[in-house]
């Protein structure tokens, strides 16, 4: 009884951990460049950034300061 109890416990921690969404990071920064092809944003601290396709990088322009929030 108690082996059912630990492995039911355990596929219930599984299943949960699966459904949990990845944790959010957050930045603040000054933009040293922006590569619209590559849709990347290079911070002045030497950081690059992937945007994603419904960012639109043609308002973000070098010296401009951001607050970004990514998943890595």
């Amino acid at each position: 009884m108690t082996g059912r109890i630990v492995g039911l416990f355990g596929s219930s921690v599984l299943a949960i951990s699966l459904c949990v969404p990845a944790l959010a990071q957050e930045t603040t920064g000054v933009v040293a460049a922006v590569d619209v092809g590559a849709r990347t944003i290079a911070l002045n601290d030497g950081t690059l950034y992937l945007a994603p396709d419904h960012i639109a990088l043609g308002n973000v322009s070098p010296g401009m300061e951001v607050y970004l929030i990514f998943t890595s």
